[in-house]
């Protein structure tokens, strides 16, 4: 019963608890939307990945471009989440 709600809470894009993804806030009933700031840095990864670098070198880029501490593996994650690799932002 639990994991039957949490499938239809994942799919209806709710907030099921924990720390909020990044790149979104969690409104009055429970759903994501957008968080612009951090789509910002999100956008930044995508359009740096599209034009080849690495993972480390976009952590470290963000990193000084934000004055925020990313971590290579947080960086695939989020991309690998958002579709970073197969989408070009314009």
């Amino acid at each position: 019963k639990q994991k039957a709600t949490k499938q239809r809470m994942k799919s209806e894009n709710r907030f099921l608890g924990g720390k909020a993804r990044y790149g979104y806030d969690v409104n009055d009933q429970g759903k994501y939307v957008v968080c612009e700031k951090e789509m910002s840095v999100i956008r930044q990864m995508k359009l740096l990945k599209n034009q080849g670098h690495t993972y480390r070198s976009i952590a470290s880029e963000v990193s000084r471009s934000t004055n925020k501490k990313f971590d290579s593996g947080w960086v695939f994650r989020i991309l690998k989440r958002e579709g970073g690799e197969l989408q070009c932002v314009a």
